[in-house]
């Protein structure tokens, strides 16, 4: 529970925490604040997430991901289900995945 609480926690505070300075502060913020919200909120409605990686000796490693009530393996280069991530490298237990120029490293405990 811990694993996936404090996580949790930690991106609904900073979420409220950005939120709070548009309203009070009227501070510039990154234009990607708004599409963070929309990403957090998909995540989590859809239950996505990282739950496992699978490689072998002289292949390239594969991710299994939650999507919604199901898990599905991807391979490197393919879609993650239509969430528009695709994966793009797996390792230990981290996948770096990509969409429309953005990259981000996941963990089997964040999610994404």
């Amino acid at each position: 529970a811990v694993v996936l609480i404090y996580p949790l926690i930690g991106m609904v505070v900073r979420l409220g925490v950005q939120a709070r300075q548009r309203r009070v502060e009227k501070a510039k913020l990154p234009p990607t604040t708004g599409r963070d919200h929309a990403d957090l909120g998909q995540a989590l409605s859809a239950g996505g997430g990282l739950v496992g990686v699978v490689g072998s000796v002289g292949r390239p490693a594969s991710a299994i991901f939650q999507m919604g009530g199901s898990s599905t393996s991807v391979s490197v280069g393919e879609a993650i289900g239509s969430s528009g991530w695709r994966l793009r490298s797996a390792d230990g237990d981290t996948a770096m995945i990509e969409r429309g120029g953005e990259v981000r490293r996941i963990s089997i405990s964040n999610g994404y």
